[in-house]
């Protein structure tokens, strides 16, 4: 039974949405995408279809496809709006 919040999956399956189109629009394979970043070709696909995979192979696949630094900056807290609201708060509390 599938216990994932529907959030939780709706970012699973846009990632994986997300990593097959960079990989096609930048001509690579799944084969050679599965090879650069050290995964068997059946967890890409996996990842690409929005199912579960361990973090570290997730975080491989989009260094492979060239997203890894996006995903890492945005989830930034400080790169957000309500991020900075927060850290101003506790700022103005910790004095």
């Amino acid at each position: 039974m599938d216990k994932r919040t529907a959030p939780v999956k709706r970012a699973m399956s846009a990632l994986g949405e997300q990593t097959a189109f960079m990989r096609r629009i930048t001509h690579m394979t799944a084969k050679t995408t599965a090879a650069r970043a050290g995964v068997s070709l059946m967890t890409l696909r996996k990842f690409e279809r929005g199912e579960n995979v361990e973090l570290a192979s997730a975080l491989e696949i989009l260094r492979a496809v060239g997203l890894l630094e996006q995903v890492v900056e945005g989830a930034d807290p400080l790169n957000s709006e309500q991020g900075r609201a927060r850290l101003a708060a506790y700022m103005r509390k910790s004095r």
